[in-house]
């Protein structure tokens, strides 16, 4: 399986840019450090055509993307977004559906990205269609300081009833704060909430991966997660300190847990004052993730890393672990032309 290989072509004028890619590589649309809701670097790359243009201030993303197959039937996924960006704010919006079927191909409907957030596209329930919206924002208040969030919907279900469980959101909030208490220094703090059945639909072919890697939040769905990271930079880029605190509460079902509907009856009707378990999904397991470490620049481009790693889980059973680890990473330019 090969990592990256496409042909890419962009151009640019004084006001407008645009580029055309096609081939194999990875494909990212978030505003999350740690990761994003909306389409992760974690994922495998992916076979694809993308279009992205820019004029100004609003930037257009439109994208058809061949997925593996899933039960015999073939996967398709096509992403629109839709970019505003100043000094100040990036906000975006866009939706992605996947697309499957025994004989399934590329659908022209579904590339047209004036048919946006149309009802048809939200319609999970239809037969060979799962759907997301989604929405991210960054703000800068300040020099140093930002702010942004997301927020991505499976299954919406905002016509039916006293039904609220039905529609099945994740969101992501979190902080970055540099140049405080020294000018190299770089905080950040993220927060993951996605409930169960999120990136899944009644199919296990519409389920979000791409070979066996979520193409959203690396960790999939029925979890809450806390995240933070201290770096600090020391003597002119040679030598940085960093530590990285994590604790997930992850629940008892997962993306590979199959799709049920248990808020309705055997003739397909709503349960009248059915409770949806709690979120994460009992029982609940309980991650405490803790690293510290530095990273050695040798010479231009090449770097040793030494960490501790401490974890405890709780579940029934209580345990723990310490490791100690040694890495060593180079970069090579191979060409330049």
């Amino acid at each position: 399986y090969t990592n990256q290989s496409y042909l890419k072509v962009h151009n640019e004028t004084e006001n407008f840019k645009y580029s055309v890619k096609i081939g194999r590589d990875f494909y990212q649309i978030g505003h999350g450090i740690n990761s994003a809701l909306y389409a992760s670097e974690y994922s495998r790359p992916f076979d694809q055509l993308s279009l992205s243009a820019e004029y100004g201030k609003i930037k257009g993303n439109f994208s058809i993307i061949q997925l593996d197959t899933i039960y015999d039937h073939n996967r398709f996924a096509y992403f629109h977004s839709f970019d505003y960006k100043t000094d100040k704010i990036h906000l975006t919006i866009g939706e992605s559906i996947i697309s499957t079927g025994e004989r399934e191909s590329v659908n022209i409907k579904y590339l047209n990205p004036f048919h946006f957030w149309s009802w048809e596209n939200l319609g999970s329930t239809n037969k060979g269609l799962n759907a997301f919206l989604y929405t991210g924002l960054t703000w800068f208040p300040q020099a140093g300081l930002r702010l942004f969030g997301e927020v991505i919907i499976d299954d919406v279900n905002f016509h039916t009833k006293n039904a609220f469980y039905l529609n099945r959101y994740g969101y992501l909030i979190g902080l970055q704060k540099t140049q405080f208490p020294f000018k190299s220094s770089n905080f950040w703090f993220e927060y993951s909430n996605i409930l169960n059945q999120v990136y899944q639909s009644f199919h296990p072919t519409h389920i979000y991966i791409h070979r066996g890697f979520p193409i959203g939040h690396y960790l999939g769905n029925d979890f809450i997660n806390t995240r933070l990271h201290y770096s600090q930079i020391f003597k002119e880029g040679t030598f940085k300190l960093f530590l990285d605190l994590s604790y997930l509460v992850d629940g008892n079902n997962s993306l590979e847990t199959p799709f049920d509907n248990p808020w309705e009856n055997e003739n397909g009707e709503l349960i009248e004052g059915y409770e949806p378990p709690s979120h994460p999904t009992p029982p609940n397991s309980k991650w405490i993730e803790f690293e510290i470490g530095s990273e050695i620049r040798v010479r231009r481009l090449t770097y040793i890393t030494i960490s501790g790693q401490y974890y405890e889980s709780t579940l029934q059973n209580s345990s723990s672990d310490f490791t100690i680890g040694l890495r060593f990473w180079s970069y090579f330019k191979l060409l330049n032309l």
